[in-house]
């Protein structure tokens, strides 16, 4: 419980929690939106979701490339924390006709904001806490999980029975992503708080080997 007084951590366990929060919709409900709004297939949905997946990638890359080069991460995380609540915004205006192009380019937004701001959440954590607790300060941004139950094979449906299901469907979506927004936008409050410190270039066992060696100084003075 000690670490909750290191502001960094705290509100990094903060940001990490309402990104948690707002990613929940696109965690559960996109897939299924693109089966049951839409109407792909179970595999068709899957790599309709691949800009979000190739958005997080290559921002996560990148942002890594330039902070261990620069030693500064602050700013990704605000640039990451800002394309959050935009990238909900937009999925908050979709339906059941959203074209497979707008859908493509708000996912990358949106993997875009999550790949700044995952990974470089737990860097500020671990950056900032003593070697001993790094395990303890490692935290898991964005961790909801997707549902186990079977989607419901709409096809079956009458003609009409089947679009009020699609506009249901798609409008339903839309609203739980514009609901995520102002937690994505607190998230970004938190982190624009967060005070940058400078990049530790020690690895955890280089820190480990100097506390002992400071911890070995202190005793022998105390001696």
């Amino acid at each position: 419980m000690d670490l909750f007084r290191n502001r960094t951590v705290t509100l990094s366990i903060v940001a990490s929690a309402l990104v948690g929060v707002a990613m929940f919709g696109g965690s559960v409900f996109l897939a299924q939106y693109f089966q049951i709004a839409q109407g792909y297939s179970p595999t068709k949905a899957g790599l309709m979701s691949l800009p979000l997946i190739i958005g997080m990638m290559v921002a996560s890359t990148i942002a890594g490339g330039l902070i261990t080069k620069y030693g500064k991460w602050k700013i990704f995380l605000v640039v990451g924390s800002v394309l959050l609540p935009i990238g909900l915004a937009l999925f908050g205006t979709i339906d059941a006709h959203t074209s497979k192009y707008m859908l493509w380019s708000f996912m990358l937004v949106l993997g875009v904001g999550i790949g700044l701001v995952m990974q470089n959440l737990v860097l500020a954590a671990q950056n900032d806490v003593p070697v001993r607790e790094l395990g303890a300060a490692t935290l898991n941004p964005g961790g909801a999980s997707g549902g186990s139950s079977a989607v419901p094979n709409i096809s079956e449906l009458p003609e009409q029975a089947k679009a009020a299901v699609e506009n249901a469907y798609g409008m339903a979506t839309a609203d739980l992503f514009m609901m995520s927004v102002p937690f994505a936008v607190l998230a970004l409050v938190a982190v624009l708080f967060i005070k940058e410190k400078p990049l530790l270039t020690t690895s955890g066992a280089e820190r480990r080997a100097e506390e002992a060696a400071k911890l070995q100084v202190q005793d022998k003075l105390q001696d």
